[in-house]
């Protein structure tokens, strides 16, 4: 690894194989360098590597015509280079420095075609020679590694060698966050607001280290061969974490360059709304996709030393260009090319038009993806441009057991030439894709091609929002006009003249940032006894939770009507819709029934509350386990208004359960209930003008008083801090220790940690304990405009949420769909986190019987008897005719998916799997049996 200084500015650092194409491609002309650790910068032409990329690059570009190339000496005979000594790989001796274009010396054989012939090839970039310069005599020493260099695997040659991705080898040594030019290993910390290193030299000055600058110029300073000092070793980088299907390629597949990865993280993007009619009703885009995967690197809950950064890259490579038959320069160039990615579509509730473009900067690397092998070209689009169709690849289910998610995926995608519903069509003078059905490619083509100028880009209700797009990250946009229909009747009055929603989701310090924004009418009549409430001045009670709190819910209270007019004004609004007519009757039968009205309970309410989840510290989750208040607690909070009228509903309170089955005990306004379990034990008490519930183990109970009292609060607590403070939050605030939540969840669930190595991902360098573990936050804001209640939903980390409960919605689906259920036969449910993991079965058979014998009794018809033992077990334990696959398939289960489950549960779970299975027509189980042994190995990859 090194430093680099052009123009006096410190750069990098860079592995030696990104500087060297750096020079080849004129990124770089003169300069100096520095090993990182060392102490001193030398020119570039002192290190051997550069000084043969300087030379390779000069003879290619002094190389004589064609002409001349044709009247060269006869070349040598076709000798293999070995990978090891090729110019560019780390072993390579320098080349000698000469003038002009020359004949080698005998040392170094001219390679076949003459030098004049490599050197005028057709040049894609960066050239690939096989036998570029010829065999090197084996006697030369091999080039020293410089200081703290990542490990540089088999075959790595830099831009020159076979199987190079573009300026790097596919094996060049891991490579830093998003490592597609200054972003590398041990690079710089970042800069406030940056998506780059600072250089070291700012870096150093910032914590206050003395540095001296590099050469001005790339001029070597005073000293022998011009050294000078640098700083020392620099501090880690952040991870590279992979955000998603394309976002991950993009990044895992870059190559290197300084000017590249500036371009990538500051470019401006415009809006693809650009190629959507104007009547666009949904909208969303990703606006700069390579500038979207790097700005992940700034998260600050990663842990840079816990991801394989280096089989992630290989997978990506790997998956990507395998999944298409590329080579991987050419797979390297075609994730380079994409700049961003759109979804547009209208009149969604029946058969509408939709359509997703792909945006590119180079059309030739659209163009080589569209040669390979799995395309083919249908001729020219009744609607301009080219059509393609994709074919499945065609793999055996061997195949797939070695492949990556990602390969996976890719393998199986599919659009067919017959399908007017997915016609994959390229304009290469505009370099745009689109994928989209008959009627949206009707209506996107003349966007796309010019000949329609209305776009959404002129629709008045977007042209409002446009400043939102352009930037990094996901953004949405929904025109509320989009929920229409019958249906959506009671829906449609509370949008009706409202603004579009839009959404926008991006990676900053704390995490993942959502933001939500739009407007809810039909609420005239409400909106004057919510004046007080909208005037609310924030939210404080959370941060004086106890740290134990794994979550709660914060909420504005405030109000400025009186309680028996909020008791008028509530009962008035459950008349006023149809589903809650006649629940005003319910609530005054609760009132007789507690011996209060709502009217003192407004008035006790002061301007906040809060509802907290607390576990016991260093509690953990059983698989299997029913949770219990002897390790969990619920926590209410409540600022009072009217502190007599709170004291009063609490003397109702003890009247009310005096002399039953709980014992109360307390002295003055306390209170504390105990009874048998399962009932919790209860301790209320008033503590700063606020009424604190706690329905839990003391120990809890005395932890939750002891934080109100300043002591073990949630106050002192970074990683809440990064998550809650920076959110626009004035009415509801719902916040999750995901860090804690997910500690506890893997340790019940250890196999997902093995789900996530599989695909190169170790779920460690998301730090889930101390100051920078990852937390959750969502925060609502409300305002009034107009005759329009306007809403803002501010979130962070909470995608990870819903992706995971997406993922588990997604898990339960393809179950039920790879046995062929519908999705109301309910018998077999998914467990969490287990995979394609049933959950047992009804029970349709009890066993008795003794002396070897066996019977079954059916529960729904106690006449029947079965003395057939064979068929009796079977049948009792979800049993029947299974080929060889599905028995095999079953063991899998059993010793590796359900392995974290307890040897109590883990037969009713087989027995359930089996039962799935039976189901089936026989014709169909070896199929199912497969696909779920198919998932079980790849999660599970190894186990046996």
């Amino acid at each position: 690894m090194f430093y680099l200084s052009r123009t006096g500015n410190t750069e990098g650092p860079f592995t030696d194989v990104v500087i060297a194409d750096m020079i080849r491609s004129r990124l770089v002309d003169d300069g100096h360098v520095c090993p990182v650790g060392g102490s001193e910068w030398t020119l570039l032409s002192a290190h051997p590597s550069f000084q043969a990329a300087i030379e390779e690059r000069r003879l290619r570009e002094s190389a004589p015509p064609p002409a001349v190339a044709a009247s060269a000496a006869a070349p040598a005979p076709p000798v293999a280079t070995p990978a090891s000594v090729r110019p560019g790989s780390p072993n390579a001796p320098p080349l000698p420095v000469r003038a002009s274009a020359v004949p080698l010396p005998p040392a170094h054989p001219t390679p076949p075609g003459g030098l004049q012939a490599m050197a005028m090839q057709p040049q894609a970039a960066p050239p690939v020679s096989p036998a570029s310069m010829g065999p090197m005599p084996a006697a030369q020493p091999a080039q020293p590694m410089a200081p703290n260099a990542g490990p540089m695997g088999p075959g790595s040659m830099g831009p020159m060698g076979p199987g190079s991705m573009g300026p790097m080898g596919p094996n060049a040594g891991p490579m830093g966050p998003g490592s597609m030019g200054p972003m590398a290993p041990n690079a710089g910390p970042m800069g406030p607001g940056s998506m780059s290193p600072m250089p070291p030299h700012v870096a150093m000055a910032q914590n206050g280290m003395p540095y001296g600058p590099p050469p001005m110029g790339g001029r070597p300073s005073g000293g022998f061969a011009g050294s000078f000092s640098v700083p020392p070793p620099e501090p880690k980088s952040k991870a590279l974490v992979i955000a998603g299907a394309i976002l991950g390629v993009l990044l895992l597949l870059g190559g290197g360059g300084a000017a590249l990865a500036y371009f990538l993280v500051f470019r401006s993007a415009t809006p693809l709304a650009q190629y959507f009619p104007e009547g666009t009703e949904v909208y969303a885009e990703v606006a700069n996709v390579k500038g979207s995967a790097l700005s992940a690197v700034q998260m600050g809950f990663l842990d840079a030393s816990k991801i394989d950064e280096k089989k992630s890259l290989e997978d990506a490579q790997n998956g990507f260009a395998n999944a298409f038959d590329l080579s991987k320069v050419d797979a390297a160039r075609v994730a380079l090319g994409i700049d961003g990615i759109a979804f547009g579509g209208h009149d969604l509730d029946k058969k509408g038009a939709v359509a997703i473009v792909v945006t590119w900067s180079d059309a030739k690397a659209a163009e080589t993806l569209f040669k390979s092998a799995r395309f083919n070209a249908e001729g020219d689009s009744e609607k301009g441009g080219r059509r393609y169709s994709l074919k499945k690849r065609d793999v055996s289910f061997e195949q797939k057991k070695g492949m990556s998610l990602l390969e996976s995926s890719l393998s199986g995608l599919s659009l067919k030439a017959s399908d007017k519903d997915d016609q994959l069509v390229w304009y290469p003078k505009q370099k745009v894709l689109v994928l989209a059905n008959e009627r949206g490619l009707n209506e996107i083509a003349p966007v796309v091609d010019g000949s329609q100028k209305r776009t959404l880009l002129a629709a008045p209700a977007f042209a409002a929002q446009k400043s939102r797009f352009g930037g990094k990250g996901l953004t949405a946009w929904i025109d509320t006009s989009v929920v229409k229909g019958e249906k959506a009747k009671d829906v449609q009055k509370y949008l009706e003249g409202t603004s579009p929603i839009v959404l926008s989701v991006g990676a900053e310090k704390g995490g993942v940032r959502m933001t939500m924004t739009g407007e809810v009418a039909g609420l005239d009549d409400q909106l004057g006894r919510l004046e007080g409430w909208l005037d609310a001045p924030g939210l404080t009670l959370g941060k004086r939770l106890p740290k134990e709190t794994v979550g709660y819910l914060a909420f504005s209270s405030r109000s400025k009507l009186s309680g028996k007019d909020a008791r008028d004004a509530f009962m008035k609004s459950l008349d006023k819709e149809e589903s809650t007519k006649g629940f005003g009757k319910s609530v005054e039968d609760g009132e007789k029934a507690l011996g209060a009205e709502l009217t003192t309970i407004f008035d006790a309410l002061g301007d906040e509350g809060a509802i907290a989840a607390v576990a016991k510290s260093g509690y953990r989750y059983q698989v299997g386990a029913t949770p219990s208040f002897d390790d969990l607690a619920v926590v209410y909070v409540q600022k009072l208004k009217d502190k007599a009228a709170a004291k009063k509903l609490v003397d109702t309170l003890k009247q009310k359960i005096a002399g039953g089955p709980v014992k109360i005990t307390g002295s003055g306004d306390d209170l504390v209930a105990e009874g048998e379990k399962p009932i919790p034990r209860v301790e209320l008490r008033f503590v700063d003008g606020a009424l604190v519930v706690v329905a839990g183990p003391k120990e809890l109970a005395d932890s939750t008083y002891a934080a109100f009292g300043g002591k073990g609060s949630l106050d002192g607590d970074a990683a809440h801090a990064v998550a809650v403070s920076s959110l626009k939050a004035k009415h509801a605030v719902l916040w999750f220790d995901l860090g804690r939540i997910g500690d506890t969840a893997l340790a019940a669930l250890p196999q997902a940690k093995d789900q996530a190595q599989a695909m190169g991902v170790d779920l460690g360098a998301i730090q889930l304990t101390g100051d920078r573990r990852m937390t959750g936050a969502l925060g609502i804001t409300f305002s009034k405009e107009g005759k329009k209640l306007a809403y803002t939903v501010d979130s962070m980390n909470m995608p990870v949420v819903f992706g995971a409960a997406a993922a588990f919605g997604m898990q339960k689906k393809a179950m039920k769909g790879l046995s062929g259920r519908k999705d109301d036969d309910d018998d077999v449910k998914p467990a969490f986190g287990s995979g394609f993991a049933p959950a047992p079965a009804k029970a349709t058979m009890t066993l008795t019987g003794g002396n070897g014998s066996l019977t079954a009794k059916d529960p729904n018809d106690k006449n029947k008897d079965t003395k057939d033992s064979a068929q009796a077990k079977a049948a009792a334990t979800g049993g029947g005719d299974f080929p060889a696959i599905c028995e095999t398939m079953f063991e899998r289960y059993d010793h590796c998916v359900y392995k974290a489950v307890s040897s109590a549960h883990r037969p009713g779970l087989i027995k359930g799997l089996r039962s799935s299975v039976t189901k089936q027509d026989p014709s169909f189980r070896p199929r199912m049996c497969q696909s779920m042994l198919e998932a079980a190995e790849r999660t599970h990859p190894g186990c046996k």
